[in-house]
């Protein structure tokens, strides 16, 4: 048959882009051959006919179908039908060698129009394949791929309506019971036929079973579990299971059925499925498979129990082997298999919580909890490759992200689990522990120095279970004396309590972390024979066994660099936070023995055994045991007692002159100094330890005071000094101050340049910003922490130099922290200060000495809450001699800071420029960031009116109400008295009213604009729309809308007119503050300013006419009525006139003014 043209041209394009060789340009050629045939659906059609090729033709088809089918004609939809089925009939190819892809395509094209024609418009469909079906293997399993396609895809293809859908839907559930009798049949006879036959007859039927199977997998989630069992498959399926051929394709569908959720499932079809897997694992088909097939018939046992739970439930035999079963999918080894399981685990666990009854069987409990504690004691390490075994995982740090997942997930189950048997959980764990503790001290007598991995991971996994099985135990069996549930908690704080750790740090730990995690059942029963005051005994007694330093000789300072000395640091700093814990669990039921606990505390600080951090600690123990007392009289009287000690030693004259010399701290640094011996740096290290542990003292006793802890009340804006605990911090800061800026200032000295310069090479080291160069470069710490494993104790320079670095950098911080809190107190701080301004002067004189990061941290620390508590009175006082000064040094720090990043960047060498490598370039960066963020809080906090202060003063409210400490309202001492956001408005007009802060405060918010910190400029931003929109644009519309203007020694109505364009159109889409402002004007309504807006932002216009837009907008305003309601504004817009100035100084309004005319916001 001669072939036309237009054909071979087709063909020749089809050939071209099925060819990897071709060119780019030979496809793109092709494909727009291709394109234009699918265009015409005439044509496409009249192609597809003469196509001689089975492969080609298919495309057309396809396109035709899937693009075109709703635009064509009756007659080309039939002879499609027709077509369709024809290619399959007359498919001669042999069943093992034919093409998948060809298979697949002939498929398609039936299955496609099947799903558009069927059945209404293709009755005979079913039955046409059907009688198909009889005539070869081929064809047998070309039309089980057909009735498969019909299903696969339903809900995804595009194409189809919804209610062509549910048509569908209708349809196949009336066929289903004729439809999988066909289809079971074929899978029974080829099923007995593989098993009888050989060679190429065996794999024909292999071929036929699996395409049934399939053809089952994909009609199953749309049948009802009803016609399922009816037909059969069921038993078949647990059959084909067996078969180590055909088990991968019976598990599929085994899948799909289980996955299934429906309503009036026959139970005893499922009970008989579940039966049937359980007989199949029991005679050995785990055995026989391996780790994809197990993770298969997990899901699908998981998706079982999930979806038909209550189908078997009563069958008490079927239920103990499936929870059998699924445990020990729970114990596999593989962490995949274990995470499927739990979603099972928590649906029934939950519902047994919720019936009476529990039919969890103890042994399956007991393997549950066994299981999980070995998945949690599993912990990643060294060995995680041959951890995760089958599995496949990149690296370690993917793998350690799913054991936490799984983690999390079998915590979970422990929880619910111990809801549901709280006795059996406790007692399990109870075991456990005392077989852990047992071989522990076994292993530490025999001369092993630490535990390895492996028993490490096994003590981390008892304390997790813990923990969880505690939390899960319903609280109402804490609250009964007689259970015994109780019993067993305190058997286990028994085992934990009585253990002699036989002066072993690790032994010492698992006490520790085994107590901590019983605080839930201690809150309830710590009073209980003295429990309570017994574990806190026990743990005060830790601090004598495990001693860290002898004040009898500096020698044995030189352990303080010893690996043992590290681990006693660390498990006392641990201990220390755990007593503190357990002691707000306890409190009340440890007041009787309040006596006891505070001599055994005051012994251990007469001891000097304690460090400033666990002194701190200590204190804060003390606190807790105040929380009891009665009244505030006695409040007071324990804060005094608690403050008398440490301020006495604050003060001891020799600490006064360690403080105000800090010369003495770098001794020997200057070049030309004698070194000082091992006995001389040590006694002027203790005594800057002294200093630090007595610093860290007061911090903790304030910090404790400020946040209301131990009973001693809140409220530190109080001016009412009868509170007692308020009264008493007050009264001690005139012993606390002048020590403090003592020390400050003797710390800011160091940085001078006199001080700094003369220093030699080796105690330069004082000036590296060490906490960002660890941050920017972990390796930084590795290789500073194994240095210090170097050093060979204080006769060492480099670690006397660290030493002092450490001290200092610690002291600098709490001494910072130290003031900003004692500012809070209103009623003593600002009384010392303002009688003695050199305090002050003592901690700011030297700022312009102080690197960026330092700024940051008095900034943050002190100078921010300097400035909002001080009260209004003072503001001339106290506030206007250091502000300007002090904002004017951090504008010229960020201005010159970000000149050096610009200049560094652009390659120019500048002055100040940075000379470093790169990861200094990016600390100092860092650090300046910092800072300008820090700037940009304080800068917003100053003119925000007081809103930060309203919201923290809502936030204490409410902590004051959540801690049962909020006084009743009569007394308040606050009642009355001036609010957060009052006084902050009161900030607001100083700041911005002072000729010497105002304009700088401006000048740092505009500036943000062009200095590159998006967070920074963000702050400013906010702070430049209140004011500029508000404020501003008032003072405008007063001076433009008054009879004389009252500004025109400062600006003429020209300059006015163009003040007021830039804030209307760069502020009119952002804030509602400048609609506010204008509606304020008589005459004006929001009709106008909609016109207004519209007109001057949806067209281009010329600056001019926008002003004369403006200008005649609030020209009928002009006069004493329209100035009148301006000045009714208030806040920081006051009546202006020509002898009264506004709150805006005229330095205030030019900067403004020349900055909004060359800036554009965004």
């Amino acid at each position: 048959m001669e072939q036309s043209p237009e054909l071979i041209e087709f063909v020749n394009a089809l050939q071209i882009l099925h060819d990897p060789k071709s060119n780019q340009n030979d496809r793109q050629f092709a494909h727009n051959i291709c394109e234009s045939a699918k265009s015409d659906d005439l044509r496409a059609y009249s192609l597809a006919s003469q196509l001689v090729s089975a492969s080609l033709p298919h495309h057309l088809y396809e396109h035709l179908i899937t693009k075109r089918w709703n635009t064509l004609d009756p007659s080309s939809r039939a002879q499609l039908k027709i077509v369709s089925l024809e290619i399959i009939s007359k498919w001669n190819t042999d069943l093992l060698v034919e093409p998948r892809f060809l298979k697949e395509k002939a498929v398609q094209i039936v299955a496609l129009i099947a799903k558009r024609e069927w059945p209404h418009q293709w009755p005979s469909l079913f039955a046409e394949l059907t009688s198909l079906s009889r005539t070869g293997d081929s064809h047998c399993e070309l039309v089980l791929h057909v009735l498969r396609g019909i299903a696969e895809g339903m809900f995804d293809e595009d194409q189809l309506s919804d209610a062509r859908r549910n048509e569908l839907l209708v349809a196949l559930n009336n066929e289903f019971a004729s439809l999988f009798a066909f289809c079971f049949q074929v899978l029974e006879e080829k099923f007995l036929l593989f098993q009888s036959s050989v060679d190429l007859e065996k794999q024909k039927a292999k071929c036929l079973v699996s395409a049934a199977l399939k053809m089952f997998e994909a009609y199953a989630p749309l049948s009802s579990f009803q016609v399922l069992a009816q037909c059969g498959l069921l038993q078949a399926i647990c059959a084909l299971l067996a078969n180590p051929d055909l088990r991968g394709e019976a598990l599929g569908v085994l899948q799909a059925i289980c996955a299934k959720k429906c309503k009036d499932v026959p139970h005893e079809a499922v009970t008989n499925l579940v039966g049937s897997l359980l007989e199949l694992c029991k005679g050995g088909l785990l055995q026989q498979t391996e780790f994809d097939f197990h993770k298969g018939l997990c899901v699908a046992l998981t998706e079982l129990g999930l979806n038909f739970w209550t189908s078997f439930s009563s069958q008490q035999t079927i239920v103990e082997g499936y929870l059998s079963l699924m445990a020990s999918f729970t114990n596999y080894h593989a962490l995949a298999i274990t995470a499927i399981t739990t979603p099972f685990w928590r649906n029934y666990l939950d519902g047994q919580n919720a019936v009476t009854g529990v039919n969890l069987p103890p042994q399956i409990h007991e393997a549950l909890m066994a299981t999980i504690l070995d998945k949690v004691s599993c912990k990643p390490g060294s060995d995680w490759e041959d951890l995760c075994g089958v599995e496949e995982f990149s690296d370690f740090d993917e793998y350690f992200k799913f054991w936490g997942q799984v983690k999390a997930k079998v915590l979970e189950i422990v929880r619910k689990l111990a809801n549901l048997m709280p006795l059996n959980s406790i007692m399990f764990i109870g075991a456990q522990w005392q077989n852990a503790l047992q071989q522990t001290q076994e292993l530490l007598l025999n001369g092993v120095q630490s535990l390895d991995e492996k028993v490490d991971s096994r003590i981390e996994a008892l304390q997790s279970v813990l923990e969880n099985i505690i939390l899960g135990v319903p609280l109402a069996n804490f609250q009964n004396e007689n259970d015994d549930v109780n019993g067993a908690c305190r058997m286990l704080v028994g085992i934990l309590v009585s253990r002699d750790v036989n002066g072993q740090i690790v032994m010492a730990s698992i006490v520790r972390m085994g107590l901590v995690v019983l605080i839930p059942f201690l809150r309830m029963r710590g009073g209980d024979s003295g429990l309570g005051a017994e574990i806190i005994s026990k743990m005060l007694n830790f601090y004598d066994l495990f001693p860290i330093s002898s004040e009898s000789s500096f020698v044995s300072n030189t352990l303080r660099t010893s690996l043992n000395l590290s681990d006693t640091v660390t498990m006392r700093r641990r201990l220390s936070a755990a007593i503190v814990k357990l002691a707000h669990a306890m409190s009340a039921h440890l007041l009787p023995y309040r006596d006891q606990i505070n001599n055994k505390v005051q012994s251990l600080f007469s001891s000097g055994q304690v460090t400033g951090e666990e002194t701190s600690h200590l204190y804060e123990l003390l606190f807790v045991l105040s929380n009891p007392l009665p009244s505030d009289a006695e409040r007071a009287a324990f804060l005094d007692s608690i403050m008398m000690q440490p301020l006495a030693e604050w003060n001891d004259p020799v600490l006064t002159q360690a403080m105000s010399d800090p010369h003495a701290w770098v001794q020997g640094g200057i070049a030309g100094e004698i070194i000082p011996s091992e006995e001389t740096y040590y006694n002027l290290r203790q005594v800057r330890h002294r200093i630090h542990q007595v610093l860290i003292t007061l911090l903790c006793i304030c910090r404790r005071v400020q946040a209301g802890g131990g009973g001693m009340g809140t409220g530190v804006h109080s001016s009412n000094t009868k509170n007692g605990s308020l009264y008493s911090i007050s009264n001690h800061i005139s012993s606390i101050l002048p020590n403090l800026s003592l020390l400050i200032k003797s710390i800011h000295t160091l940085w001078t340049p006199d001080v700094r310069t003369r220093l030699s090479q080796e105690w330069q080291v004082l000036y590296k910003p060490v906490e960002f160069e660890a941050a920017v470069d972990p390796s930084f710490a590795k290789a500073g922490n194994a240095a210090l494993e170097t050093q060979k104790g204080p006769s060492s320079l480099e670690s006397r130099v660290t030493d002092v670095y450490t001290w200092i950098r610690h002291v600098r911080d709490g001494s910072y922290q130290l003031a900003g809190i004692i500012s809070g107190f209103c009623d003593g701080f600002y009384v010392v200060i303002n009688s003695n301004p050199s305090y002050l002067e003592n901690i700011l004189g030297l700022a312009p000495a102080m690197e960026h990061r330092h700024l940051r941290s008095i900034l943050r620390l002190f100078v921010g809450p300097l400035i909002r508590n001080c009260p209004s009175a003072l503001y001339m006082r106290i506030l206007r001699p250091f502000l300007p000064s002090f904002l004017s040094l951090l504008l010229n720090r960020l201005d010159g800071g970000y000149k050096t990043m610009k200049d560094r960047d652009s390659g120019v060498s500048s002055a100040g420029a940075s000379q470093g490598t790169e990861k200094d370039d990016i600390i100092f960066d860092q650090i300046l960031r910092l800072l300008h963020r820090e700037v940009g809080e304080l800068v917003l906090s100053l003119v925000d009116e007081g809103q930060g202060q309203a919201a923290i003063a809502a936030a204490a409210a409410l902590m004051e109400v959540k801690n049962g400490t909020a006084q009743a309202e009569g007394d308040n001492p606050n009642k009355g008295g001036v609010t957060g956001t009052q006084q902050g408005k009161e900030l607001t007009e100083f700041v911005l009213a002072c000729p010497d802060i105002g304009p700088v405060l401006v000048q740092l918010m505009c500036n943000a604009f062009i200095w590159p910190d998006s967070t920074a400029s963000s702050r400013a931003m906010l702070s430049l729309q209140k004011m500029l929109a508000g404020d501003l644009l008032g003072i405008v519309l007063l001076a433009l809308t008054s009879k004389s203007n009252p500004l025109e020694s400062i600006a003429s109505e020209a300059a006015l007119l163009h003040l007021l364009r830039d804030i209307y159109m760069n502020l009119v889409t952002i804030t509602p503050l400048v609609r506010q402002q204008l509606l304020r004007l008589p005459g004006i309504n929001p009709a106008d300013l909609d016109y207004v807006q519209e007109t001057l932002l949806g067209k281009m216009m010329a600056e001019k006419k926008q002003r004369a837009m403006l200008k005649d907008l609030i020209k009928p305003c002009t006069g004493e009525e329209g100035a009148d309601s301006i000045r009714a504004l208030g806040g920081v817009v006051p009546s202006i006139s020509r002898s009264a100035k506004s709150t805006w100084s005229e330095e205030q309004r030019q900067l403004c003014f020349e900055w909004l005319e060359t800036t554009e916001f965004s």
